[in-house]
């Protein structure tokens, strides 16, 4: 019964970019050049759960996940946020015939953004050859939205709001724009034609993954396999009409191959180490197209916009040792890098479509640890009735460039037939 000891480990970091669409997300498995033998199934069931409050910004330091909504309000958006019309007009009328700077600032907003995500994935694999394994996986994730934006005046605001009190009689108008002006924030969106900021929870499919794994070298204390892959854009796609929406897809397909190297110096020792890169094939979507660089909020809408996320790298290097013979534990570092998105459309002037791509250049440093509990020795010698593993990891990012700042917890079932 030999043949159960191998692991079959090509699917290790399916969920990275399902979770994340198009993106980088943390690896939360590691690396293996094993495949499984020739008629030998395996269904494995696994997963994650993080939460994500923070991000490392495109200067490498930690900021909130919400920092974008953290910015100093105008009072140009602050009209902007009052009702329209005549009402809008007076009130802007009354602030110049002040003589009031209505680019200078009233307050500052602020916003908290946080989110919960719970990723199931099930593989079911199949060994074709000795060689040649073939899998299936479709991630099925649970996200859960909170964010709450907010605003607060300043010493301005006040000044100039208690001079038209006295000398203009603005003061009740003012009054009756308090509830848009308490909210600037949901205002300027719902202007802009985006729905309501507001808590969700989704539970949804990902994208399917197809891949392969072909053990082209296996010598004494050494192995090394490719593993092929295609991804199908089989889960949902962000809103256009949301500013924050965690999607299970991004709607376009994948290709990628990645290569894996064991070297095992004993039976209780394998050091492995990997690279990888997935094309991300362009595709045609509807977006907003901003008007300036640092506001990415737009009323203006391109159905046929041509959107080519950048294309992902990455090599990690890790070690497993089996500490007792049902028992073994892992480590590993991973590097991945995201080349920066381009966008191109007709709709509007060219620069315009390179405001998208602004921040989608991504950096990744992370590491993991984990424990594995093997009944397949106890199934060789007829102590348990079935092959199955049973995996703990956990993983954390500790630096990197426009990606969240998140460890997470992942476990994997596995079963031999």
């Amino acid at each position: 019964m030999n043949r159960f000891l191998f692991v079959f480990a090509a699917l290790s970091t399916f969920a990275a970019t399902q979770a994340h669409a198009g993106g980088l997300f943390v690896p939360f498995a590691l690396e293996s050049a094993q495949v499984l033998p020739k008629g030998v199934r395996n269904v494995r069931v696994g997963g994650f759960t993080t939460e994500i409050t923070d991000k490392y910004a495109t200067g490498g330091s930690i900021a909130p996940l919400g920092d974008s909504f953290n910015k100093q309000i105008t009072w140009k958006e602050l009209i902007d946020s009052t009702p329209a019309g005549f009402e809008r007009g007076q009130f802007k009328g009354g602030l110049e015939s002040m003589g009031v700077d209505l680019d200078s600032s009233v307050g500052v907003a602020r916003g908290v953004v946080d989110t919960r995500l719970t990723t199931t994935l099930p593989i079911v694999a199949y060994g074709v050859t000795e060689k040649l394994t073939v899998a299936m996986a479709l991630p099925v994730i649970y996200s859960n939205l909170n964010v709450n934006v907010g605003w607060a005046s300043n010493s301005q605001f006040q000044n100039t709001v208690n001079s038209m009190a006295n000398e203009r009689g603005f003061y009740n108008k003012v009054l009756s724009y308090e509830s848009a002006l308490q909210n600037v924030v949901n205002t300027k969106i719902a202007n802009l034609g985006y729905k309501p900021l507001e808590n969700e929870s989704h539970t949804e499919i990902g994208d399917l993954t197809i891949a392969g794994k072909y053990q082209v070298l296996s010598i004494p204390k050494f192995a090394v396999a490719i593993s092929p892959r295609i991804v199908a854009p089989t889960g949902r796609i962000a809103d256009v009409d949301k500013v924050i929406d965690i999607a299970g897809g991004d709607g376009q397909w994948d290709v990628g191959v990645s290569a894996a190297a064991d070297y095992i110096p004993n039976q209780d020792f394998t050091f492995t180490g990997a690279i990888g890169y997935t094309y991300q094939v362009a595709s045609t979507k509807v977006k907003r197209v901003p008007i300036a660089y640092d506001d990415t909020l737009s009323n203006d809408k391109d159905a046929n916009t041509n959107e080519k996320y950048g294309d992902i790298m990455g090599a990690s290097l890790g070690g497993r040792y089996r500490i007792h013979k049902l028992w073994s534990v892992g480590t590993g570092y991973g590097l991945q890098y995201k080349m920066k998105d381009r966008y191109t459309g007709s709709a509007y002037a060219p620069d315009r479509y390179q405001y998208l791509a602004k921040d989608t250049e991504q950096v990744m440093q992370s590491g993991i640890v984990g424990l594995t509990f093997s009944t397949i020795p106890l199934f060789r010698s007829q102590k348990f009735a079935l092959p199955l593993e049973a995996s703990l990891a956990y993983s954390r990012v500790f630096a990197g460039r426009n990606v969240g700042a998140l460890d997470l917890t992942a476990f994997e079932l596995v079963s031999f037939f």
